[in-house]
């Protein structure tokens, strides 16, 4: 499977594929292992604001649509 059938399995299965990130992103600015740029985006895309800033954009969308939240 490449790249462009996995993204679109993945979609089909409900996740949003268009923003995604690879160790290049960080290899190509800082001189580091490949490993240690999976670390760095593993912290930099799961830490505590992030996260809450992308539900904030979430939120402020839905509301934008007024869609009603459950």
């Amino acid at each position: 499977m490449n790249t462009a059938e996995a993204k679109k399995f993945l979609e089909n299965q409900g996740f949003f594929t268009e923003n995604l990130w690879h160790v290049i992103d960080v290899t190509a600015t800082y001189n580091c292992t490949d490993e240690q740029a999976q670390q760095i985006l593993k912290n930099a895309l799961t830490n505590d604001y992030v996260m809450s800033v992308i539900w904030d954009a979430i939120d402020l969308i839905a509301e934008d649509l007024n869609l009603e939240k459950i």
